[in-house]
């Protein structure tokens, strides 16, 4: 139907699509004269308008290094592409590469997950979705567990798999008197505190995690008492007494 000014009309709008013009072999000599037909006639005073693909992104990596098959930078190839994806275009880890302890970079932070949950159930909530500049280090598996502080025998211990937070407390000699409570802090980051009473936690210590253990604090010091205070009226009683002797002193010297 023929376009038709109203009383009301101040602006007409045509909308035509664009043809393939970025492929040569698309297009033979008589598309290019159809186009050339049936194409909107452009008159004085239009306006054209050429909008972008809303769907249409620059190209995005993120990177992978450390003990994965084929570590570097990688496109984002899909809008809610995952840690598990790009471990997988990676080729996966190495023989001795481990997932547990990877770390992830995001503008300059670390971002805590566990990787190795994140490949194992893929998409779930620690199978994070990427964003452009992310950076994953898979470490070599680490086969030693850090106990420090208030313990008798403090120092590295080879990683025993399947043990927990108490066998690595009597690896180290058991804690000391005075002890309160410790902190491990698992290879992804992440830490939990653990007492040491009876109905404590004994949670399993994989391999690379730390075990710190701390002291009761001492008391703080007995605040420094008087029995009362010194007034104006006692510094001034003080002044004249010292003054009354050194009087009396000299009187006692005249007469002698």
């Amino acid at each position: 139907m023929p376009w038709q000014m109203t009383s009301l009309t101040l602006v007409h709008t045509l909308f035509a699509s664009l043809p393939e013009l970025f492929d040569p072999s698309i297009l033979t000599e008589n598309d290019i004269l159809a186009l050339r037909r049936n194409s909107v006639i452009v008159q004085h005073r239009d306006q054209v308008f050429i909008r972008p693909n809303p769907a249409f992104v620059f190209q995005q990596n993120a990177s992978i290094e450390g003990e994965v098959q084929f570590p570097g930078r990688y496109a984002l190839t899909v809008v809610n592409e995952r840690i598990s994806h790009l471990i997988a275009r990676a080729g996966g880890p190495k023989p001795n590469g481990y997932l547990r302890g990877g770390k992830m970079l995001r503008e300059g932070n670390i971002l805590r997950t566990n990787i190795q949950n994140a490949v194992e159930s893929a998409g779930g909530a620690e199978d994070i979705v990427l964003k452009p500049g992310d950076q994953i280090t898979i470490p070599k598996k680490v086969g030693t567990v850090s106990v420090t502080g208030n313990v008798n025998n403090a120092g590295q211990f080879g990683y025993a798999e399947n043990k927990n937070f108490k066998y690595y407390i009597e690896a180290a000699g058991e804690e000391k008197d005075s002890t309160d409570y410790a902190v491990v802090t698992f290879p992804e980051g992440f830490s939990e505190r653990v007492g040491f009473g009876l109905f404590s936690g004994n949670p399993k210590i994989p391999d690379g995690s730390s075990i710190a253990v701390y002291r009761i604090p001492p008391p703080p010091p007995e605040p420094i008492t008087t029995d009362r205070k010194t007034t104006t009226f006692d510094f001034v009683k003080d002044i004249l007494a010292i003054a009354v002797s050194a009087v009396t002193v000299i009187v006692l010297a005249t007469k002698l």
